[in-house]
């Protein structure tokens, strides 16, 4: 009788164990987006640069505001295609440069200027809205391809008065190169949408992302930790840790005919808010700090970037 009592608590406990396990919901967390339907997105993003050089401190503040819709075109077993469009750009920026000066600029999309000039370019991101670039990406928020970003750089550039300095167009048109081409759009989307797990997941569960993020000749490693927090009305909370630091060898570039190279490292943390339904973000707020240096002419500058990035649809 004692033998028989054990083995029933014993399958009691085998049962209960089982039910648990069982009762513990996966989600797939992948893009689910519908032919013919448009999802807007909001990117607001605050970075502050810091920087020392001899005896001066150096600080550029840079607050950018870009609205922007999705219209999907079509959808395949594991590919989606959407057409971008920008529909208004807005960008802030503060530069205390020590003892040369300070400058404050404003660009704005929402303008009545058509012709940009080395003052004003706000005409510039009013060229930026209005013109669809494609994109196609897997379910799993892999950007397969971008085509089309070419036409915004040189609308941008048609938007030049003719009086405007030639080296300023020349320094403008590199910058824009650099920013505004596919490769640079294809790295931009894939650090908002390449975050789904390669398979089901349930509450308090982990999975790992990296990615390389390319902006320019800019280029940075991201390793992050992820993990599914909660599921409430369908809407799935992410908490996002991890590093990101330059390549091994920092990044080269050449600036005013002198080369440098830039080496950092640093943390990221944040949280990302989901629609299960579609996989589109409701809203996250990713914070990124690092630190290093800039090497130019065997002078090693030290050099502190501070960002957040808010998302919100």
């Amino acid at each position: 009788m004692k033998h028989f009592t054990k083995t029933i608590s014993l399958l009691a406990l085998v049962l209960i164990m089982f039910f648990a396990a069982c009762s513990k919901e996966k989600y797939t967390l992948e893009y689910k987006l519908a032919k013919g339907e448009t999802y807007k997105i909001n990117v607001l993003t605050d970075l502050t640069m810091n920087q020392e050089m001899m005896d001066q401190d150096m600080k550029i503040a840079i607050l950018m505001d870009m609205k922007m819709h999705y219209d999907v075109t079509d959808v395949q077993a594991n590919l989606i295609t959407m057409n971008l469009m920008y529909d208004a750009v807005s960008m802030d920026m503060d530069m205390d440069m020590g003892a040369m000066g300070a400058t404050k600029m404003s660009f704005n999309s929402n303008t009545e200027e058509t012709v940009a000039t080395s003052e004003n370019m706000s005409a510039m991101f009013k060229a930026m809205t209005g013109i669809p670039v494609e994109m196609k990406i897997s379910k799993q928020g892999k950007v397969e391809s971008v085509s089309g970003f070419d036409k915004i750089f040189t609308t941008m550039l048609a938007t030049f008065a003719e009086d405007v300095d030639e080296q300023v167009k020349i320094q403008t048109e590199e910058m824009l190169k650099q920013q505004f081409n596919n490769e640079s759009a294809k790295s931009m989307f894939q650090q908002i949408s390449a975050y789904f797990p390669e398979k089901p997941i349930g509450i308090g569960e982990d999975w790992k992302v990296s990615m390389d993020i390319k902006t320019g000749q800019f280029s940075l490693k991201s390793d992050m930790d992820m993990t599914l927090k909660s599921v409430e009305e369908n809407i799935a909370t992410l908490e996002v840790s991890g590093s990101i630091s330059t390549p091994e060898d920092g990044i080269v570039q050449e600036i005013q005919g002198m080369e440098t190279k830039t080496s950092m490292k640093g943390t990221q943390q944040g949280t990302i808010k989901i629609d299960i339904n579609t996989g589109w973000p409701v809203n996250s707020e990713i914070s990124q700090n690092l630190e290093g240096k800039t090497e130019v002419m065997g002078i090693k500058i030290p050099l502190t970037y501070v960002s957040k990035i808010t998302m919100k649809n």
